[in-house]
């Protein structure tokens, strides 16, 4: 390299290093809206916490399912094809649908703090009752704002709502119908409750919910969700539903699908649970 290039490259130098300072204020500027952007970004992300429940069968829980599998499918049974039935079976929306009906998840609590709306698990002070009547309101917020120990303000912005109500006492409207109780000290200045249609949950919750096959006579159910006590009871409530799902419960529904699963909840299969937090 001869003198003149060593020159011309400190001259590039230069010419850079004048730039940069002659933008340094827009620089700077574009660094502190992207580290904002994403911290306004992280703040408002949902944590997403996983619950799972791992199902032991005994060697004889196994025999009993490989006795009933129908003749046609004799000739592929083996442990692996067993638990896999026993996961296509868990993996059906007729098997969630049975564990959900009894469960109040279609109903999500939520409180705001800090411009952010936090999902909770249910009010510690009040307890709510919400049936929609019209599909337009699934997923809306119905907004209740205590005013005095035995009133509160109704408010449900899809429908320009906004009505003083009592406590304990039933709302009937043509688009939905709400029961507030009060059960305890009131401490915020609003609460948040929005219902989902029940006859979409099972997709939801397939969508978020992986069976793994563990060994020859394990599996786990792991299922992911916004609220920790939710994912955590659901999970279990599934490990619970499958043991439950009894011959003389089920036979009706599992001779059309795979009624040979029910000898299961004969025998109680070992349960170990768990929960992590994966945000």
């Amino acid at each position: 390299m001869n003198h003149n290039e060593i020159e011309e490259d400190e001259i590039d130098i230069g010419k850079i290093i004048v730039h940069l300072k002659r933008n340094l204020k827009i620089i700077v500027f574009i660094t502190f809206l992207i580290t904002l952007a994403t911290g306004i970004y992280a703040y408002f992300l949902k944590p997403i916490y996983s619950s799972s429940a791992s199902i032991a069968f005994s060697d004889q829980q196994m025999s009993k399912l490989a006795s009933i599998i129908p003749d046609e499918l004799s000739e592929f049974s083996n442990k692996e094809s067993e638990l896999k039935t026993v996961k296509l079976t868990i993996e059906t929306r007729k098997f969630i649908n049975s564990v959900i009906e009894d469960l109040d998840i279609h109903q999500r609590y939520l409180l705001e703090k800090n411009f952010k709306k936090n999902e909770v698990y249910g009010f510690d002070n009040l307890k709510i009752s919400l049936d929609i009547h019209n599909e337009i309101l699934y997923g809306e917020l119905f907004e209740i704002q205590p005013i005095d120990d035995t009133h509160f303000l109704l408010k449900v912005d899809a429908l320009d709502y906004s009505k003083t109500h009592l406590y304990n006492e039933e709302i009937k409207e043509n688009f939905f119908a709400l029961n507030v109780l009060k059960t305890g000290a009131i401490e915020e200045q609003s609460y948040f409750i929005t219902s989902h249609d029940k006859t979409l949950l099972a997709d939801e919750i397939l969508e978020n919910m992986t069976v793994t096959i563990l060994s020859d006579n394990v599996l786990s159910v792991t299922y992911n969700d916004t609220v920790a006590e939710r994912a955590k009871e659901l999970v279990e409530e599934i490990a619970q539903s499958f043991i439950a799902y009894t011959l003389d419960k089920k036979t009706a529904e599992l001779s059309q699908t795979l009624g040979f699963l029910d000898i299961f909840g004969y025998n109680t299969p070992r349960l170990l649970l768990d929960l992590c937090n994966v945000c």
